[in-house]
C-alpha cells in the first residue's frame, strides 16, 4: 500500500509533504501510551479523506486556498475517540466474563458429575436394609433392627396378690402377640432375602414409631412387592462382591474410574481449550458427527466454531491411547469431555479433510468479497 501511494505522488507536488508527514509519524514513541493517538490520526484521516473524495469538494476547491471547502470538527472527533475507547473497554471486559462463565460451566458440569458418582457410591442404608426396615426380628445378632423389641424379661412377673381383687378382663390380641418375647407389630416374614449383597442407597429408614399420619401407615406392602421385579432390582443394584473374579476385575476398574471422576490422556490446557470450545458448540457428539458426514447442510456449526474445531484434531498418538482405555473399561463414559470428543470423532472417516472442506465452503463468500474488494481498490488506483 505505501508503493502505491508513493507510485501516485512521487510525480506531484505533495510528495514532500507526504514524506514530512511520515517522518513526523516516525517521532512518535511506540508504546501503548500511544495508542490513541493512532487512533485519533485514523478518525482524522476518515473526515479528510471522506470529504475530499467527493465530488463536490473538486468543483468548490479555491486555487487560493481562501476557502477550503472541509467542515471538520475536532470536538467530534474527539467524542468518537471516546466512544471507540468504550467500545473496546466494554468488548475487553465482555471476553473476560465470558472466559469466566466458560469456566463456570466447566465446574458445573464437572460437580453434575461428581454429584452423580457420590450419589451411586455415597454410604447409605441398602435396599436389603431397606426391605428389611419394617422386619422385627427377636435375634440379637441382626445389625440393622428397625424397633426395639421388647424382650420376656421386660414382662412383669405375675405374683398372687396380697388381697384378693376383681377378676381381670380377658387379654386383648394385642396381649396376646406380645407374649412370650413377640414384638407388637406382627412379624413380617413375607419380605423375600436378596441373592445377593445390595448396593447402598442414601436414605433413613422411617421408624415404627413415626409412620402413624403417614401414606406407609395403610400402605399394603405384600402386594405392592407383587408389583415389583425383585430379581431384576437386585441385578440392578447388585454390590459385585459375589460375582466372577472377572467381573470384579471389571467392577473394580469402573469404580475407580468413577472415583477419578474422569479419565484424561490429553495436555491440561488443551483438554481446556477443548471442553470450552465445546460448550460453545452447543451440540452433541452425535449432532456433530451427523454434521460432519452431511456437510452440515442444516448449517447447525457456525463458521468461527468450525475454525475452531481445526485447532482440535485428534493425532493417531491421542486415538490410540484413548482405544486403550475405552477398551480396558468397555465403555467410553468413563473419559473426560474433550477426551469423549477426540473418541467420536476418531470414528468419522476422513474427519480434518471434511472439516477443511466445510470451512471452505462457508468462507468462499466472503473471501470472494474480500478479493473483489482488493481488486477494486487496486483498479482505482492504477487509474
Amino acid at each position: 500500500m505505501a508503493e502505491e501511494i508513493e507510485k501516485k505522488l512521487s510525480t506531484s507536488a505533495a510528495f514532500p509533504h507526504y514524506v514530512s508527514l511520515l517522518r513526523h509519524l516516525l517521532l512518535i514513541p511506540r508504546n501503548e501510551k500511544t495508542n490513541e493517538i493512532w487512533k485519533l490520526f485514523v478518525l482524522i484521516l476518515q473526515q479528510i479523506s471522506l470529504q475530499t473524495s467527493m465530488k463536490e469538494y473538486e468543483s468548490s476547491m479555491d486555487p487560493g486556498f481562501d476557502e477550503i471547502p472541509i467542515k471538520f470538527s475536532m470536538d467530534s472527533v474527539i467524542s468518537k475517540l471516546k466512544t471507540h475507547l468504550e467500545f473496546e473497554k466494554i468488548e475487553k471486559e465482555m471476553e473476560k466474563m465470558q472466559k469466566e462463565l466458560n469456566f463456570e460451566r466447566k465446574k458445573n458440569l464437572e460437580l453434575e458429575n461428581r454429584i452423580s458418582d457420590l450419589l451411586q457410591e455415597t454410604d447409605g442404608f441398602s435396599i436389603t436394609s431397606f426391605l428389611r426396615s419394617s422386619e422385627t426380628s427377636s435375634n440379637p445378632s441382626d445389625p440393622c433392627p428397625s424397633s426395639p423389641q421388647p424382650s420376656t424379661s421386660g414382662i412383669p412377673e405375675c405374683r398372687p396378690p396380697i388381697q384378693m381383687p376383681p377378676p381381670p378382663p380377658p387379654p386383648s390380641i394385642k396381649d396376646l402377640k406380645s407374649f412370650g418375647g413377640f414384638s407388637t407389630i406382627p412379624k413380617k416374614s413375607y419380605y423375600p432375602k436378596p441373592p445377593n449383597s445390595m448396593k447402598a442407597l442414601n436414605w433413613k429408614v422411617l421408624p415404627q414409631t413415626k409412620i402413624k399420619g403417614t401414606i406407609f401407615e395403610k400402605a399394603e406392602d405384600e402386594k405392592m412387592l407383587k408389583l415389583i421385579d425383585l430379581e431384576k432390582v437386585a441385578e440392578q443394584f447388585a454390590s459385585g462382591k459375589d460375582h466372577s473374579d472377572a467381573a470384579s476385575t471389571s467392577g473394580t476398574l469402573r469404580r475407580r474410574g468413577q472415583d477419578c471422576h474422569s479419565i484424561s490422556i490429553l495436555e491440561s490446557r488443551r483438554a481446556q481449550n477443548c471442553t470450552i470450545m465445546l460448550s460453545k458448540l452447543k451440540l452433541s457428539h452425535r449432532e456433530i458427527r451427523q454434521a460432519v458426514l452431511t456437510m452440515d447442510e442444516q448449517s447447525k456449526i457456525p463458521k468461527d466454531m468450525i475454525e475452531q474445531m481445526l485447532k482440535y484434531i485428534p493425532t493417531s498418538d491421542e486415538l490410540v491411547q484413548i482405544e486403550e482405555i475405552v477398551e480396558s473399561l468397555k465403555s467410553p463414559t468413563v473419559l473426560a469431555l474433550a477426551d469423549r470428543y477426540f473418541y467420536e470423532i476418531g470414528k468419522i472417516p476422513r474427519f480434518e479433510q471434511r472439516l477443511r472442506c466445510l470451512n471452505a465452503i462457508r468462507s468462499f463468500q466472503e473471501r470472494t468479497e474480500i478479493i473483489n474488494a482488493y481488486a477494486n481498490g487496486k483498479r482505482f488506483f492504477l487509474n
